[in-house]
């Protein structure tokens, strides 16, 4: 028997109701159905920004090691480069001592032999 009295009641209750009321009751059905929107896109934002703070931290826990190993990687060939060079700069400076040396005693016997041939000449005479 219930059953049968609630549907006219609800008719009767929108027979009651007037034009400016119904014209209410839309306008409300309308700005709810726009903020359920809203809140639909707002979830929307924020489950993409969840889905890029987990990447970020999948990207933290996977690449930035990596990048660090790298890091340290490159460091020590710089060291070990460094090492060479020194290496290398010592080996040059050893050499150059050496051709100055040379040098020296080249002068030295380039002089001698001036020397010697300023005697014979003088001699000759």
């Amino acid at each position: 028997m219930k059953n049968i009295w609630f549907p006219f009641a609800v008719a009767a209750a929108v027979v009651s109701c007037s034009q400016t009321e119904m014209k209410q009751t839309t306008d409300t059905i309308k700005q709810a159905d726009s903020l359920f929107k809203t809140a639909k896109d707002g979830f929307k934002k924020l489950d993409s920004i969840s889905v890029i703070v987990k990447d970020s931290a999948q990207f933290n826990k996977v690449i930035v090691p990596e990048i660090e190993k790298q890091k340290k990687s490159v460091e020590e060939v710089i060291r070990n480069s460094a090492k060479s060079i020194d290496s290398v700069n010592a080996v040059i400076k050893s050499t150059t001592e050496k051709i100055n040396r040379s040098a020296d005693v080249i002068k030295t016997v380039d002089s001698a032999r001036e020397s010697l041939k300023t005697a014979k000449i003088l001699s000759m005479h």
